[in-house]
């Protein structure tokens, strides 16, 4: 079952309402709470506004709630994946970036993400690396992936 997850049971609410992100606001989904809460816990020390969903229905109404400036989404969301979610998200809100997550590098899902503007991040990666490529994900204005050559995307060409 989808449960809205906060860091340490203290949600920190998306500032903006409508239909523009606020600045430096992220939502992150991922199935496993673990990953979900380890990811949480870093972009909120780092001192971003940040929401969580385990599951793709889930992750629709937060998303709709507020649209933040960053969506970052694991692969495996049940019947459906992060992709789609990236997909079914920018119809609604185009400039929004994305960053799209998994643990086994596949070309194809790969090339699909790059083709909807969205960073294909492998994992495992450092804290740092993550914040690193969030920052620069925020710093684009969501009309190209903000990592065309960057060292974060995977694979080899």
């Amino acid at each position: 079952m989808g449960k809205l997850c906060t860091v340490a049971g203290n949600p920190e609410p998306v500032s903006g309402s409508g239909s523009k992100p606020s600045h430096g606001s992220i939502v992150v989904v991922e199935a496993d709470s673990g990953e979900l809460l380890q990811i949480l816990s870093t972009l909120q020390t780092a001192g971003y506004q940040v929401r969580g969903a385990s599951e793709f229905d889930e992750a629709k109404r937060v998303l709709a709630d507020a649209p933040p400036s960053l969506l970052i989404a694991g692969v495996r969301l049940g019947a459906y994946n992060g992709l789609h979610l990236i997909v079914r998200s920018r119809i609604e809100h185009p400039e929004m970036n994305a960053i799209l997550t998994n643990h086994v590098l596949d070309p194809v899902l790969k090339a699909e993400a790059e083709r909807q503007r969205a960073v294909y991040l492998l994992r495992p990666w450092t804290n740092q690396a993550l914040l690193g490529i969030v920052e620069r994900s925020l710093r684009s204005d969501g009309a190209q992936s903000p990592l065309a050559d960057g060292p974060f995307q995977t694979g080899e060409g």
